[in-house]
């Protein structure tokens, strides 16, 4: 009798120990982990939030023809899978990243890493500036995940490129603000990795995204960010220009 007393409560032990971890677990869940912006990488044509990611892309960069279209997203994603379609004359890894908070695409981060060139460029990062816990933290989060990447032995990446809209007179108030505020945005986002986002200050046009009719060289600022611990304080001319052959070679040469 008093074996089975001994045995009863080791296993009613066990189940209060059981309960009790598993309301704590949920506790952590709801107060600490619910409510954080969370960061995945899309591979799949089929992923839980391709939709979302769409959605967002498509509200913050309208199919104007300096922009990816819905398909060139997708057609991204599908390259990650196969390397047999990803044949270009330089080789190149699509990332592209997004973050969650609950179960809603609130940002996302598209970057291309160029093993030959140690240099990567991100084509679009966005977040959904309508809610709170986006703006809070969704563009850290993204970039702190793209640096920890690239900062990989796998990849070992010196330079991500990020060319951004800039100001131009002829627009809006409010649009000149919205490209004012994605400079910003990076710029900030990358302080607070402890590291220093550059614009280089010189006439930058992106070169087109597709020679379908209606598409156009898009005037932008180029910046970068040197990663790996290197400090840059000054470029030479051939430094410059041999960033503007990684964009304009490398990046957009299949075009």
């Amino acid at each position: 009798a008093g074996i089975k007393q001994m045995m009863l409560t080791e296993i009613l032990t066990t189940l209060i120990a059981t309960v009790l971890g598993g309301i704590l677990v949920a506790y952590i869940w709801e107060k600490k982990i619910r409510d954080r912006v969370f960061v995945r990488r899309i591979i799949s044509a089929n992923d839980e939030d391709g939709e979302g990611l769409l959605e967002l892309y498509t509200s913050l960069f309208p199919d104007d023809g300096t922009n990816y279209s819905g398909d060139d997203i997708m057609e991204l994603v599908l390259q990650q899978q196969s390397e047999t379609e990803n044949k270009r004359h330089v080789r190149v890894e699509d990332i592209l990243l997004v973050a969650r908070f609950k179960s809603e695409v609130v940002g996302f981060l598209f970057c291309h890493f160029y093993p030959d060139r140690h240099k990567a460029i991100v084509s679009y990062y966005g977040i959904n500036k309508h809610l709170v816990e986006a703006r809070r933290s969704a563009a850290k989060v993204l970039l702190k995940k793209i640096k920890a990447l690239l900062s990989s032995e796998k990849r070992r990446c010196e330079l991500l490129f990020f060319d951004v809209q800039r100001p131009n007179p002829q627009l809006s108030k409010e649009e000149n603000n919205t490209r004012k505020a994605r400079v910003s945005l990076f710029k900030q986002s990358a302080v607070s990795l402890d590291m220093r986002a550059h614009v280089l200050q010189f006439d930058y046009h992106c070169p087109k995204i597709t020679l379908a009719d209606g598409t156009h060289e898009d005037p932008l600022s180029l910046m970068f960010v040197a990663l790996n611990g290197a400090i840059i304080s000054t470029l030479k001319k051939a430094d410059v220009i041999s960033f503007l052959r990684f964009v304009y070679l490398d990046c957009y040469g299949d075009i």
